[in-house]
């Protein structure tokens, strides 16, 4: 039988789950569009699978719940319990622990979600897939609040005008270091292929992030489309594993606290570990060779069954104090320019200089050649 055959026949008999299918699929050289497009007929759901036509109507009637599709620990409770006083919805949140895994959970079920958090490449992503609503900005004034630069970013550039995301949180990724666990300072990725740290690195249990990090050891874009490169990557990426402890993205600040010495992480993670322990005792470095800078954005599935409470919540945490005690909270950055100037000493103090965010890359959608990453990713789990 045809490998794709055989994956059907168990998604569609339930031997096999969304995201293992479209792991599979993506592993056998399927692009992500015909992927999908080949689970969808395997596992129709009707009237709910996702629509590309005209727009589902929105009506102003406020619902009981409103379903937030979002990173673990990403919100404050009191921010949240706040809105839900306000406005008299109860807000319940599922945690996905990477971009992929949120597409194809809300590929399975679009009509689940009132409100995701993808980052700026899945943007893109779920634009080209007809997955997410046009924004009505009429609805979300406080938009003016967020600073010029990250209004209109390329990831959501229409050339009909519309907008689809409103950027939330924005942040790097880079390394966590204990101090007290390094013997010389580390400037770069290249110390997580030191053979001296073997047993003490933590790298992110992400497809699109750790590839990142091998592409930029070599000199070449966390985007690149040429598949030699990726290759390189994959190949240094397995001939790291063996110094590897773990691969985690959601217990990094954990694994600094427990000692590990160095943690590819996100910056707030880092802070919150750098916050707890002391900055004698823990760091946070933006590698030599260039690192993640990455944008999580606000966006409205297509088919959510309450947009209008959506671009209420999303409204409400534009408000510059809202938007402010978050950023207390995760420690990453805001994009909000009324925020920044409520932050306290601390995040103050850790926001990147302009001459080091110049180091920085903004990951793009790949399109097609993202089943490349995916089979790399594939491979490096499989090593």
């Amino acid at each position: 039988m045809d490998p794709l055959d055989e994956l059907a026949r168990h998604a569609r008999t339930g031997q096999m789950d969304r995201r293992e299918f479209l792991r599979r699929a993506l592993g056998l050289g399927l692009t992500l569009p015909i992927a999908l497009g080949t689970l969808d007929g395997c596992t129709r759901r009707g009237p709910g699978s996702i629509q590309t036509g005209d727009l589902p109507p929105m009506s102003k009637d406020l619902p009981d719940k409103l379903n937030v599709f979002t990173w673990p620990q990403y919100s404050s409770p009191e921010v949240t319990e706040r809105f839900e006083r306000i406005f008299g919805i109860e807000v319940v949140e599922r945690y996905f622990d990477d971009n992929e895994e949120m597409l194809s959970q809300m590929s399975a079920a679009p009509e689940d979600f009132d409100v995701v958090v993808p980052s700026d490449y899945m943007v893109s992503i779920m634009r080209r897939l007809g997955l997410a609503r046009p924004l009505d900005m009429s609805l979300i004034p406080r938009f003016d609040n967020i600073m010029a630069q990250f209004r209109m970013p390329v990831f959501d550039r229409d050339s009909g005008g519309a907008k689809f995301s409103v950027p939330w949180q924005w942040g790097t990724s880079g390394i966590g270091v204990r101090l007290d666990k390094v013997d010389k300072p580390v400037r770069g990725w290249s110390a997580m292929w030191d053979q001296a740290n073997a047993g003490q690195i933590s790298m992110l249990d992400d497809e699109r992030e750790t590839i990142g990090v091998a592409l930029q050891t070599l000199g070449y874009s966390i985007s690149t489309l040429v598949q030699e490169e990726v290759d390189a990557a994959t190949a240094k990426l397995v001939s790291q594993k063996p110094l590897v402890n773990r691969y985690d993205s959601l217990g990094t600040t954990d694994s600094l606290r427990a000692g590990l010495a160095l943690v590819h992480t996100w910056d707030g993670a880092a802070k919150a570990a750098i916050h707890e322990l002391g900055e004698d005792v823990c760091t946070y470095i933006l590698p030599e060779e260039g690192f993640t800078i990455w944008i999580d954005n606000l966006v409205i599935p297509r088919s959510a069954p309450s947009p209008y409470a959506a671009h209420l919540y999303i409204n409400y945490l534009c408000e510059p104090q809202i938007a402010a005690e978050l950023v207390n909270f995760t420690r990453y950055q805001t994009p909000n320019s009324a925020a920044a100037v409520l932050l306290g000493a601390f995040e103050r103090r850790w926001m990147p200089s302009g001459a080091a965010l110049e180091r920085g890359e903004i990951m793009n959608d790949v399109g097609d050649f993202a089943g490349a990453y995916d089979a790399a990713w594939a491979e490096v789990q499989a090593s």
